[in-house]
């Protein structure tokens, strides 16, 4: 070998989201991350525990119609209030499609995590939007 030829890699520098493993191979950290099982069912009871959540919201939303169609909804007439409440209540299941064509997409464009962020703030907005709501008396 000549003294002056570096048979040594050259310095590669490494992007925020890239690491080298102990072979010197550039990995990004979606190829780092532990493979296997642990991770499907991690994936699946997160899914799971997601989806209990939900249907919870919406039973107990369907369990309490009456009282937020009296309390929310105009008391002239009850079947108007509680056609009301219900008919809240189908908004609600028919923007559940919608809603995840909307975040999918900004799920994919921006980061699950971002998406999550944007989705829950949504949430606790409006929540506080409905404490706000003056309520009917009767």
């Amino acid at each position: 070998m000549s003294a002056g030829l570096d048979l040594r890699a050259p310095s590669v520098r490494l992007a925020d989201n890239e690491q080298q493993d102990q072979h010197g191979r550039i990995m990004t950290i979606v190829d780092a991350l532990p493979r296997g099982r642990a991770i499907a069912g991690r994936g699946r009871a997160a899914g799971a525990v997601g989806n209990i959540l939900e249907w919870y919201d919406f039973a107990a939303y369907g369990y309490f119609a009456a009282v937020f169609a009296k309390n929310f909804f105009p008391a002239g007439d009850r079947f108007s209030s509680i056609l009301s409440a219900y008919g809240v209540f189908a908004i609600a299941f028919m923007m559940r499609p919608l809603g995840s064509i909307l975040f999918g997409h900004i799920g994919d464009r921006f980061g699950r995590k971002r998406a999550l962020i944007i989705s829950a703030t949504a949430m606790a907005l409006s929540t506080f939007a409905i404490a706000c709501c003056r309520l009917t008396t009767p």
